[in-house]
């Protein structure tokens, strides 16, 4: 059967679709995808968006725009006729920077464990697809970016539970034992965004330890996310530390996404 937008009708919608103008009690979509609650950080950036006197701190984007040498590069790739499908994985020579890239700052990566895709959102999703099944249990830390609960929810039906920081001293942090608690033989995949968006907590050594020897306990994959690889410490990652790495990092997108399978 094929729907056309055209053919629906508003008469009352979830907040996340309201405006659309196209969705009515017998929308065909799934009730999972109605029942979104509208994002809001898109909410304000809406609200925001044109005006002169608002700072546009919505998204996670630079103010500026992409340097020139950038795109030129795209407008000269445009010109040359590079406008068809390429490797699935990714162009073999981006794939093999990046790969050098991300083995300067971690473990050896090689290339064969990249993948390139069209932004981190689709890296995410593809990572949650190959993970976990319908039914399957996640558990997330939260408050955390939506996309990342989302996700797991939407596209796969998995069960959620979420383990919230705790205001403690003015921050967030982690509850590990309630953490721990929450991680079963059931628990598939552990959602765990570090440093966290949007309150800025970070694991301690000792919560990353911890975490990692209960999740080999339990047979739960973990998948570490992060905002960047751009972050330093005061530390040098010396080779010891390089062999002693408790996060198996395969790329899923770019450098600054992250997945991990179920540990072994």
């Amino acid at each position: 059967m094929r729907y056309s937008f055209c053919d629906f009708r508003a008469s009352s919608a979830p907040s996340a679709f309201k405006g659309l103008g196209f969705l009515n009690d017998n929308s065909p979509m799934r009730q999972t995808v109605l029942d979104l609650e509208e994002s809001k950080i898109r909410e304000v950036a809406n609200a925001g968006m044109g005006r002169a006197d608002v700072l546009a701190f919505w998204f996670g984007e630079s103010d500026e725009a992409t340097p020139d040498f950038i795109r030129e590069a795209a407008i000269a790739s445009i010109r040359a006729g590079d406008t068809f499908y390429a490797h699935n994985l990714g162009m073999p020579e981006l794939r093999e920077a990046i790969a050098a890239y991300a083995s300067k700052l971690h473990e050896p990566v090689g290339a064969d464990r990249i993948a390139v895709t069209s932004g981190g959102v689709n890296a995410l999703m593809l990572a949650c697809q190959a993970l976990v099944d319908a039914g399957d249990e996640v558990v997330a830390v939260t408050p955390v970016w939506p996309n990342l609960t989302a996700q797991a929810v939407i596209m796969v039906g998995a069960n959620l539970k979420r383990v919230s920081l705790k205001p403690e001293e003015g921050a967030r942090k982690l509850d590990l034992p309630a953490l721990l608690a929450a991680i079963t033989p059931a628990t598939r995949l552990l959602i765990v965004n570090a440093p966290n968006n949007p309150t800025g907590w970070t694991l301690t050594r000792h919560e990353q330890l911890a975490i990692l020897a209960h999740c080999r306990r339990t047979g739960t994959g973990s998948w570490p996310t992060r905002c960047t690889s751009g972050c330093t410490t005061s530390r040098p990652r010396t080779a010891a530390r390089r062999a002693s790495s408790t996060w198996r990092r395969p790329t899923t997108a770019w450098w600054s996404r992250t997945a991990s399978p179920r540990a072994s």
